[in-house]
């Protein structure tokens, strides 16, 4: 259990280092001003479950792809290969 803790503790000083979290609040919160001064406020009953699901996803699928282009670029992947972690610790 030791070692699956460590291992959570390094990825996320890795996303914190890449600097993703500060840059999905930024987009979180540019949409939501965007959302504020576009919309009226008799439509953001519609609106915002709306664009909760397409900033979630899309937000989803841009954080992954980017964490794999880091991961490459710094050499994670090889530093797993050779870590003490076992097929069941993940």
């Amino acid at each position: 259990m030791k070692r699956l803790l460590a291992a959570m503790k390094l990825d996320f000083l890795l996303q914190v280092r890449t600097q993703l979290y500060t840059i999905g609040l930024v987009v979180a919160v540019v949409i939501a001003g965007a959302l504020a001064w576009l919309a009226d406020p008799e439509q953001l009953t519609t609106y915002v479950p709306t664009l909760m699901l397409l900033v979630i996803g899309g937000s989803t699928l841009l954080y992954v792809a980017a964490m794999i282009l880091f991961e490459k670029e710094q050499g994670t992947l090889n530093a797993l290969i050779v870590s003490p972690l076992t097929f069941f610790s993940w």
